[in-house]
């Protein structure tokens, strides 16, 4: 079964899809950037939003997109921007490679080594606090994400993901530098990344970090939301499945939850000193 599972879920990530961040610079820019601005870095494009009335230094949250889709596609997908005006951050939608655009997952990847200097880059231009940079992706971006939990825990300090799966399904190697806390979200009727599998990177999370086996559980939520903490070094894995939502980013009333935990996640973890 977990066999079948892990060629679903390779088949959809195909489908769907080294530096560290300076500190903020001692000219950094807080002007805002109106609506979602494109950017080239390292050959690739990304797109920008940067909000008014940012605090100094701001959270930076990348946002990474399924395969095929891209940053533009993404931040019209799931609005992101829309939110980090009301919570203050600044959001980048950076495009994977190819065309049409993936992700490369594999441990250290070029991906792994360029999101690492995108953050590094936006550093050098806005002010960035570095103890609160973030990512989130959905589908092939979101094993992505996790990804970058993996090899990139000394940039990001938390990460959270919509339908994707735990890196390693491929055969390759997770050993984050420090725990890290993740958010692992899914949906019942996802008939690529099955509700399953979703379980099984959420648990293996729960033990690379050491946390409980048994959750807190939210009442009133329809599926489940649950919290395993606190974890060794005080991190926690989140997971919330969402009843009827399929392998695309949560519609309807699951729009805003999901973004809203997501943020509360990435606020209760800004990085360790």
């Amino acid at each position: 079964m977990r066999r079948i599972l892990l060629t679903v879920v390779l088949a959809a990530a195909t489908l769907t899809g080294l530096g560290a961040p300076r500190a903020a610079a001692a000219t950094c820019s807080l002007d805002p950037v109106g609506g979602v601005q494109p950017r080239t870095f390292a050959g690739r494009t990304y797109f920008i939003h940067v909000p008014a009335g940012l605090p100094n230094p701001a959270p930076l949250v990348l946002a990474l997109h399924g395969a095929g889709q891209g940053g533009r596609l993404h931040a019209d997908d799931t609005r992101w921007h829309d939110f980090a005006d009301g919570h203050k951050f600044i959001v980048a939608y950076p495009d994977g490679t190819g065309s049409p655009p993936t992700w490369g997952f594999d441990h250290n990847s070029n991906d792994v080594r360029f999101l690492r200097q995108l953050v590094a880059e936006i550093s050098s231009k806005y002010c960035v606090d570095a103890r609160r940079v973030y990512a989130t992706g959905h589908s092939n971006g979101a094993i992505m994400a996790l990804r970058l939990a993996c090899d990139a825990a000394d940039v990001f300090a938390a990460v959270a993901e919509y339908a994707g799966a735990h890196p390693t399904f491929t055969g390759s190697p997770c050993t984050p530098s420090r725990p890290i806390s993740v958010g692992v979200f899914a949906g019942t009727f996802d008939f690529l990344s099955l509700l399953p599998f979703g379980i099984w990177t959420r648990d293996q999370w729960v033990k690379l970090n050491h946390c409980p086996t048994k959750p807190a559980r939210e009442a009133g939520v329809l599926l489940e939301a649950t919290r395993y903490a606190p974890c060794a070094g005080g991190q926690e894995v989140v997971w919330r499945a969402y009843l009827t939502q399929s392998h695309n980013w949560p519609r309807a009333a699951d729009w805003n939850d999901i973004k809203q935990r997501m943020w509360d996640l990435f606020m209760r973890h800004p990085m360790p000193v």
